[in-house]
């Protein structure tokens, strides 16, 4: 930011006689202003003018305050301004910030400096002004302390989702095995069904608090976004029901995304669930994808974006709209204008995009409807399909099982020795490394946990790889913050906790399953 704090020394009769000074001030982009005793303008630099949308000579002669300040401002400025020029002498020097409404009726935050201007007699004849227009600046101020904040309660909630899941494990997959041991007709299964599915709703809230905080773990890959829009019409459809028109307005030809196609549905269907309750007696959401070119002051007041060339997906309605306050809050976890619900749907919406790089703006007012724009950065790659063949579950192996919670690693064990596997199990890296050097036969997979006192879950990979160089790796964890942002950087293999018996099958069998890499010589 540039700020020239000289206004407050100069000497006021420099500016209104010396033309150089002047010309400098509307280099430096500074407002300047001259009012008279009542407060009428005499002079107003070209920078000014500009500005406030009127012409030099619409503002020669006008009340200043009365035509480009707020009524809330001017209640508190013009006795302020009047009691100074009845004032027999007075050597003021005052420095304020104001908003300043323009001839289009934006709204802008200036920072003034004023001083007073002498006549003959010493008695105040008038005032100069030389002002900056800070209102980008505040606004990037407030949007970094809005992320600050949710970075805050991110951090927080990622903490407590780790302990959560390894809780949720437990529940979740014990409850399932109950439940296939149980027949159909036995009188405890439908309270046991109870218990798992209160588990799986805490464990879509623990989903939730992860995609909020942007340490939930994502699949990104290339593509097109018109064709995830378009594979959802049938169920918003469905969703919105039949007193809502949803109108799909898909940009054509549209660059490419990389990005996690299942989150960005869960954005999107939150959106729209939105936007429909937001018209309680019926209206129309349009859904519309655009690309646009976002150069440095565009992408500057949003934090983390880069410019260069972007991908958009809006989704309007013409509902009942929102607040200033209440778009301010939007995205703050449980807040909710509505009577039955989580409060969860948008901070997620929030942690997914900018987990992807990109960005969720707002427009809306009360009474005129509202449309949230999320801009993605386009990449250069080409949409590749993404095909994913049937898995058996089931397997004879030999898998090194490490995790320091005794629960967990009890409940782990359990499950992969009912799928056949053989389970050599370790509480800690330590010994499991201890086990990789001395167990006799061969060890298929390492699965384990990623955050673990004194040996974190890496390296005891990297110890196990210098041992057992074909030993396939399986991370699991139920936190995905820093401890884990290098593996999501190498691709390596992850299940995200809570485990459950099918996902867990399913994913071992699937790194057990991948080709094999060819040893190092």
């Amino acid at each position: 930011m540039l700020w020239c704090p000289f206004a407050l020394t100069l000497d006021s009769a420099e500016i209104e006689t010396n033309a150089s000074l002047r010309e400098a001030l509307e280099r430096l982009g500074l407002l300047t202003v001259m009012l008279d005793r009542d407060g009428r303008v005499q002079y107003v630099s070209a920078h000014t003018s500009a500005v406030v949308g009127y012409s030099q000579e619409e503002l020669l002669g006008k009340d200043w305050m009365g035509l480009v300040l707020p009524a809330e401002v001017v209640a508190v400025v013009r006795p302020r301004f009047q009691e100074v020029m009845d004032e027999p002498f007075v050597d003021l020097r005052d420095e304020r910030e104001t908003d300043l409404i323009t001839r289009g009726g934006a709204r802008l935050i200036i920072r003034w400096s004023t001083v007073v201007l002498p006549g003959p007699d010493g008695r105040p004849r008038g005032t100069v002004s030389i002002g900056m227009d800070l209102t980008e600046v505040r606004r990037a101020e407030a949007q970094l302390h809005q992320a600050n904040k949710m970075d805050a309660i991110g951090r927080l909630a990622s903490g407590i989702v780790h302990d959560f899941n390894n809780l949720l494990s437990v529940v979740l997959s014990y409850s399932r095995m109950v439940l296939s041991d149980l027949p159909g007709d036995h009188p405890v299964r439908d309270d046991v069904s109870e218990i798992h599915r209160a588990g799986e709703r805490a464990a879509a809230l623990t989903r939730q608090l992860l995609a909020f905080s942007r340490q939930q773990i994502a699949q990104p890959r290339v593509i097109d976004l018109n064709e995830v829009v378009a594979g959802m019409e049938r169920m918003l459809r469905r969703v919105v029901g039949d007193r809502v028109e949803l109108e799909l307005q898909l940009a054509s030809p549209l660059a490419a995304i990389k990005a996690d196609p299942s989150l960005l549905e869960q954005v999107l269907l939150n959106l729209v669930v939105n936007a429909r309750d937001a018209m309680p007696e019926g209206g129309r959401i349009v859904v519309a994808t655009a690309q646009t070119e976002l150069d440095e002051t565009q992408a500057q007041p949003r934090l983390g974006v880069a410019p260069g060339p972007h991908v958009v997906l809006s989704v309007a309605d013409a509902g009942v709209g929102m607040t200033a306050e209440t778009q301010g809050r939007l995205f703050e976890p449980f807040f909710t204008t509505k009577e039955r619900a989580a409060g969860l749907g948008l901070p997620t919406a929030w942690g997914i995009i900018r987990q992807s790089g990109g960005w969720i703006s707002v427009h809306s007012a009360p009474g005129r409807g509202s449309r949230f724009q999320i801009y993605l950065p386009a990449v250069a790659e080409r949409v590749v399909a993404h095909r994913r063949g049937p898995t058996r579950e089931i397997g004879n192996e030999t898998i090194l099982l490490v995790d320091d919670e005794e629960s967990v690693r009890t409940l782990t064990r359990n499950i992969l020795q009912r799928l056949g596997y053989v389970v050599v199990e370790a509480r800690g890296g330590q010994e499991a490394i201890a086990l990789a050097e001395r167990f006799p036969g061969e060890i298929h997979l390492l699965l384990t946990d990623v955050l673990m006192p004194a040996m974190g879950g890496p390296e005891v990979a990297e110890r196990v790889a210098r041992l057992r160089p074909r030993t396939r790796v399986l991370y699991m964890s139920g936190y995905t913050g820093e401890g884990a942002s290098g593996l999501l950087q190498g691709k390596a293999a992850f299940l995200q906790k809570p485990i459950t018996p099918d996902g867990l099958a399913r994913k071992v069998r699937e790194v057990l399953d991948e080709p094999a890499a060819t040893p190092p010589t």
